[in-house]
């Protein structure tokens, strides 16, 4: 469906290291471009139960965050530009 809106996607994986690649496969296979990984860490999650945003605690984390913002707004001007965004 959003192929033929012509409006772009991508994705982030939340415990990628976790299970199998079975994501990344469906992802490859699809053309969808994986924008961010984030693995299971027991002190993200513990972040999350306290209301905590993880870069506040974890600065180590800011850049991927940075980057996956510009990421979707590179998506958005592409998508604005091909007339797909409202």
């Amino acid at each position: 469906m959003l192929e033929k809106l012509g409006i772009p996607k991508g994705v982030v994986v939340n415990k990628a290291d976790v299970g199998d690649r079975e994501v990344w496969d469906y992802c490859q296979s699809k053309n969808i471009p994986i924008l961010m990984e984030i693995p299971m860490d027991r002190r993200i999650a513990e972040s999350y139960s306290r209301g905590v945003p993880i870069v506040v605690e974890h600065p180590s984390y800011v850049q991927g965050f940075k980057d996956l913002f510009e990421k979707v707004g590179e998506f958005y001007e592409s998508s604005r530009r091909n007339g797909a965004a409202q």
